[in-house]
């Protein structure tokens, strides 16, 4: 949802909408820090072994690997700041977006959401 649609929905001025928003990224980033099963391990081991065995059976020539990559651009209203407009400007997709990586195990499972700090 759109910061605007915030600000239609419940008579909110920007700057509210901005501080409420920020307001919850933080709670949400303290509590994903706090929580073991939201950090993101890479495998070791016998697990990376079985990881790396599924997908060299599909793909002989790819040796090393634990998982597929994907990116999934978001679409994001355009901003005001120019820094942070053109930061977002994806030329190749004539629109703005934030870009994210997602990691997806060959074991069909719920996908890995990557985040390198």
């Amino acid at each position: 949802m759109t910061e605007t649609s915030l600000q239609e929905i419940f008579a909110l001025v920007p700057s509210t909408v901005v501080r409420y928003i920020n307001f919850g990224l933080t709670i949400l980033l303290y509590t994903l820090r706090r929580l073991p099963e939201a950090a993101i391990t890479w495998p070791t081991g016998q697990k990376f072994s079985q990881l790396n065995s599924l997908i060299v059976r599909r793909h002989p020539l790819l040796t090393g690997a634990f998982a597929s990559i994907d990116g999934l651009n978001l679409p994001v209203q355009t901003s005001g700041v120019e820094e942070i407009e053109n930061a977002t400007y994806n030329g190749w997709l004539r629109a703005h977006f934030v870009s994210s990586v997602l990691v997806f195990s060959p074991e069909g499972r719920c996908p890995l959401n990557l985040h390198l700090d």
